[in-house]
């Protein structure tokens, strides 16, 4: 892959992952009102890395280029 590639996954991934990371905490802090736009929210981010993550495998592409190391698809995002 070209250096851009490698950076351009790597940001992403990287930052996917904070994003689902800032879900998690706002779902957790969520008011009632808020919970079901929160888990919405949440859910796709989880599912948008579980894609990720799977791809990856498919693909033989180390967790480590996405950035994604240390996210358990089962345990972490449900999928």
């Amino acid at each position: 892959m070209s250096e851009l590639t490698d950076n351009y996954l790597r940001d992403l991934g990287s930052l996917l992952k904070e994003e689902w990371e800032a879900s998690e905490r706002a779902l957790e802090q969520a008011s009632s009102e808020q919970r079901q736009y929160e888990a919405g929210h949440n859910r796709a981010y989880r599912r948008v890395l579980s894609l990720m993550l799977q791809q990856a495998e498919a693909f033989v592409l180390p967790l480590s280029a996405l950035c994604l190391e240390g996210i358990d698809r089962d345990k972490d995002l449900g999928c």
